[in-house]
């Protein structure tokens, strides 16, 4: 069973945390960004607290740049520029806890990230698939 998300909005990257007043906390874009996530993680996936071997592929699509001329534009492109994969991972992960689909990100045991720029006229967003490893 593969369980899908699409997450809508430009991908956001896990800021790194902050520190004040003897505490430590996420920045507010982030944080802002993994409560939506989890929301549309929430409504896409109906099963809540799968605690086995996971695989998680996610797929950003970033706003291309206006700069790229309209035959760049009208294709799939493989995207090089910042935010990481890993900080993508990092978010997407804390939102599917957050959503409840998972009970610890632990449990992931394959992962892959892949960043594009969309086809002109697609809109950005983050894709999210997440199947059990045991067989189900």
């Amino acid at each position: 069973m593969v369980y899908r998300a699409v997450i809508p909005g430009t991908p956001i990257g896990k800021g790194r945390p902050r520190f004040g007043r003897g505490r430590t906390f996420t920045p507010m874009k982030t944080a802002a960004w993994e409560k939506a996530a989890a929301w549309a993680i929430r409504q896409a996936i109906p099963v809540s607290g799968l605690d086995c071997p996971m695989a998680l592929t996610i797929d950003a699509y970033f706003p291309r740049p206006k700069a790229h001329s309209k035959r760049r534009r009208q294709r799939l492109e493989v995207q090089a520029v910042t935010p990481d994969a890993d900080n993508i991972a990092k978010a997407v992960c804390d939102a599917l806890e957050k959503s409840g689909a998972i009970t610890n990100d632990s449990r992931i045991c394959y992962l892959n990230v892949r960043k594009w720029y969309p086809p002109e006229g697609e809109e950005p967003r983050v894709v999210v698939e997440l199947s059990p490893l045991t067989g189900e």
